[in-house]
């Protein structure tokens, strides 16, 4: 049996719930520096204090070349430079990137720079009054798992810049995509006994949620009400969620090795397995969701993702973890 597409889908517990984590208040920076004598520029991002983060993007653009000066720096915001062929050049802020690059480029022009173009634009958390997004039916009172998340957002918020900084086209991605990219960072980096607590946690999840939102788990279509399924487990389970993703958080910042991910024949063997320990109607759900999943309802899907979770139970954690691991890098 090939699930290579159903992991993913479960993998959207943990993508979903960070994906709707917005930027808290802790302050972040953010510094360009550039050499009109060179061209060269380099940023940089952090959340100790604006000084550290201009003398980082000063450093690094000296060890390209010379003339290199910090021409903006800025906070809570986004911010961008333009340069032109005849080394006029100016620098932009603004709430977001489009205003940012905006305003760079009308400096650039005005003070006579010929064919002006961006050079560089980032963003730092522009939204600085956001708050820890709940679901439509949540509480006024924070839940456990909202108060452990706002209690230690500046990490994940950290990490997030770590790894938007590293992404190729990381400065252009939208906040969820970038959570969703560090939530995956630092799960990559926990070790196995990181990931059978992730795989215990998510079976939990699955086992306790109302129909829509566990058939949604297997389809994808939940992402919008797992922070409410995450809300209605008991107490210690919701801060053991919130604990996982500020562990993986911690693994990012600390540059933590990734693991190495487990080679196609590692997935598949483990794989077969795990399933070949299904009771039939368990396998029989999971061959249906499958095969034909424009025809199952949700109690048919819910069906298939408990019965996926419980072979994951019933497996050799060694497999479970292997299953697990592999997912982590689709």
């Amino acid at each position: 049996m090939k699930l290579r597409g159903i992991f993913p889908v479960a993998l959207a517990v943990v993508l979903g719930l960070a994906a709707q984590i917005a930027p808290a208040r802790a302050d972040s920076y953010g510094a360009i520096a550039y050499s009109a004598q060179t061209g060269y520029w380099a940023w940089s991002v952090g959340t100790s204090s604006a000084e550290d983060v201009n003398t980082i993007a000063l450093s690094s653009c000296k060890k390209k070349g010379a003339g290199c000066e910090v021409v903006i720096s800025f906070s809570n915001s986004c911010a961008a430079l333009a340069a032109g062929t005849n080394k006029v050049f100016a620098a932009g802020q603004a709430d977001n990137r489009q205003g940012a690059e905006g305003d760079a480029l009308k400096g650039c022009r005005s003070k006579g720079g010929i064919r002006c173009n961006i050079k560089v634009a980032y963003c730092v958390n522009p939204s600085p009054n956001a708050k820890l997004q709940r679901g439509p039916q949540a509480s006024l009172t924070p839940s456990p798992f909202q108060r452990a998340m706002e209690r230690d957002y500046k990490k994940l918020f950290e990490a997030t810049i770590i790894v938007g900084a590293q992404a190729p086209n990381g400065s252009a991605m939208p906040t969820d995509q970038l959570l969703a990219l560090a939530s995956r960072d630092g799960l990559q980096r926990l070790d196995d006994a990181e990931i059978l607590e992730l795989i215990r946690l998510r079976s939990e999840l699955v086992r306790r949620a109302d129909t829509t939102s566990c058939a949604g788990i297997w389809s994808g279509a939940a992402v919008g009400k797992l922070i409410p399924a995450i809300e209605k487990l008991p107490a210690d389970q919701q801060r053991q969620w919130a604990a996982l993703f500020n562990r993986a958080a911690q693994a990012t910042i600390d540059k933590v090795p990734v693991r190495p991910a487990p080679t196609q024949d590692q997935f598949q063997s483990a794989l077969n397995r795990m399933v070949g320990r299904l009771p039939p109607p368990d396998l029989e759900a999971i061959d249906a969701a499958i095969n034909d999943p424009a025809h199952q309802t949700p109690e048919q899907e819910c069906s298939a993702v408990r019965g996926f979770y419980s072979a994951m139970a019933r497996c050799k954690r060694a497999d479970a973890v292997t299953v697990a691991r592999a997912h982590l890098y689709e």
